[in-house]
């Protein structure tokens, strides 16, 4: 089976799902359908790509303002301060200010229960302090997902709590030597 954003939204709206599931079981779980919103979280952190989070949620806000389809979404972070797109660790200052920012809904600490987890790549992955509070966020979090979406150097991140161990995985081709030597568990 593909891991796939298509699969997912595919589920949603009551189709056949082409994701690989999270559960330990191997069976295909189902999403929350018995009138209860889907609760998706998206793990923000400084220096994300912009176009990490825009592209799925705007697919998301077609679901949920064309179709009806119920869900939540939560930006967690490590405090509610904005989270920039601008990198933590630059060797040296920018040379203008333009970034973009997102308010975090919730913390690591006080997360709602989620049944998809969205975890971002962009140049702040390659923060490895920086990082380790949401590699300890997914890795606490995996067992009760219903899946998890990584989306380009996410997999690193992802990778990195130990998710995938065992497990295909793929991320973006520019990054590809230095996000497959963070774990060489992972295929």
């Amino acid at each position: 089976m593909r891991f796939t954003l298509l699969g997912l939204l595919a589920t949603i709206v009551g189709y056949a799902s082409a994701l690989q599931p999270c559960n330990q079981n191997g069976n295909q779980p189902k999403l929350r359908r018995d009138g209860r919103h889907v609760t998706f979280g998206i793990i923000a952190f400084h220096g994300h790509q912009a176009l990490d989070i825009l592209r799925p949620l705007d697919t998301f806000n077609t679901l949920v303002f064309a179709f009806n389809v119920p869900l939540n979404l939560s930006f967690i972070a490590e405090t509610l301060d904005p989270v920039s797109t601008r990198p933590r660790n630059l060797a040296a200052p920018p040379i203008s200010d333009f970034d973009e920012s997102i308010v975090p809904t919730h913390t690591y600490d006080n997360a709602p229960p989620l049944d998809v987890l969205i975890v971002l790549g962009g140049r702040g992955t390659r923060d490895a302090e920086a990082m380790q509070l949401p590699i300890d966020f997914i890795a606490k979090v995996y067992p009760s997902l219903q899946y998890l979406i990584t989306v380009c150097t996410g997999a690193g991140v992802a990778a990195r709590a130990g998710v995938l161990d065992g497990k295909r995985a793929t991320t973006n081709k520019r990054s590809w030597a230095s996000t497959i030597a963070l774990r060489e568990q992972v295929k």
